[in-house]
């Protein structure tokens, strides 16, 4: 907003403007405009600046929607908007991005672009196994929040899924950080009552607002436990533990390389050789 306000005043006095500021921050401004308006950039140019990392010409690009942000570009700007609001908001406005492409960004959508990055990572979700829940999830957890030890909370929680204690940094925007927590709950396979005790007890900020705790438990119950996991590495841009508790990946009990699988072929004892067979006798 600034820059409009400071071009707005530039065309009326482009002198006064120019001795203020500067010829070059003036060029850099000019520059900068152009980048929200004008159309048909290249894909080289796009990939160029934003190779400079520069969160105005981010912010620039992502609301120029007369150009086409390929996958390679659209992927670096919406990394670089998971921790940046501003940025996010531009680019979930953009028309040519999917709601695949945009479930990083989850966290700064508005409730209708929210539900379209759910059905989006639900339909994908749904196409393979889920791998079992961390045992005990509930039991634990529910006792920290009924504690208010809310450092232990988030570090259970953490450990649980696999994700780094400080996982609630990937939301910059302390007032969607209980919805991250949400679907971490329902990664762990939380029953919704449990839930529920968790959004009354761990936080009495939250436990004083019945209109925050019906948005947390409507989250709950509208996203899978699937999805949720989907939604979660998204967000973090983590993949999430297999199996709760030791960090090996999960292998079903029946797969080839089981070790279970391995462990009772070794101890089965070998075959019999074989008995001949019974020689009919001639007449």
């Amino acid at each position: 907003m600034l820059i409009f306000i400071i071009l707005s005043v530039a065309l009326r006095k482009p002198w006064d403007v120019a001795m203020t500021l500067g010829p070059l921050v003036l060029a850099t401004l000019w520059t900068l405009m152009a980048l929200y308006v004008v159309a048909g950039l290249d894909r080289a140019t796009i990939e160029d600046l934003i190779g400079r990392d520069d969160p105005a010409i981010d912010r620039a690009l992502a609301a120029n929607t007369g150009i086409v942000l390929q996958a390679s570009a659209a992927a670096r700007l919406v990394a670089r908007g998971r921790t940046q609001p501003d940025l996010g908001r531009q680019l979930l406005a953009r028309p040519d991005l999917s709601a695949a492409e945009m479930a990083p960004l989850y966290l700064h959508a508005d409730p209708l672009r929210r539900e379209a990055i759910r059905e989006s990572v639900e339909a994908t979700a749904a196409l393979r196994p889920c791998p079992p829940p961390p045992r005990g999830a509930g039991t634990e957890l529910t006792g920290l929040s009924a504690a208010h030890d809310v450092t232990g909370f988030i570090g259970s929680l953490a450990g649980l899924l696999g994700l780094p204690r400080d996982f609630l940094s990937a939301s910059p925007d302390p007032g969607t950080r209980y919805d991250l927590i949400t679907l971490c709950l329902r990664a762990a396979d939380l029953h919704e009552e449990e839930a529920v005790y968790v959004f009354l007890t761990l936080n009495e900020g939250v436990a004083r607002s019945a209109e925050r705790v019906f948005d947390l438990v409507r989250l709950f119950r509208t996203v899978s436990r699937a999805a949720a996991r989907d939604l979660i590495s998204a967000i973090t841009d983590r993949p999430l533990r297999e199996r709760g508790g030791p960090a090996e990946a999960y292998q079903p009990h029946h797969a080839p390389e089981s070790p279970k699988v391995r462990a009772a072929a070794s101890e089965r004892p070998a075959l019999r050789p074989a008995l001949p067979g019974r020689v009919r006798m001639s007449s």
